[in-house]
């Protein structure tokens, strides 16, 4: 509990407030919680990036495997059992 009072001399009450009601809101109790989310609502994200075009990596592309046969390996197997 000091080590979360402390922090307010650095961010101020108001966000050590928000950042302790977010913390507990995320079921964490602790001040290295606290301490994070103080951190990081400063910091803005940067924005998601395309994918790239492989061009020429696309010949590698392969399907995924079926594991269906592996089913026949277990004991007492009954195709019902299986979820997909």
């Amino acid at each position: 509990m000091i080590d979360v009072l402390l922090l307010a001399r650095e961010h101020g009450a108001a966000r050590v407030r928000q950042a302790v009601a977010e913390a507990l809101k995320l079921g964490c109790s602790d001040v290295g919680a606290v301490r994070y989310l103080l951190t990081v609502s400063g910091q803005q994200q940067p924005p998601p990036t395309a994918p790239e075009h492989l061009g020429a990596l696309n010949r590698y592309d392969r399907p995924q495997p079926s594991l269906a046969d592996y089913d026949r390996l277990r004991p007492n197997w009954i195709a019902t059992e299986v979820i997909q």
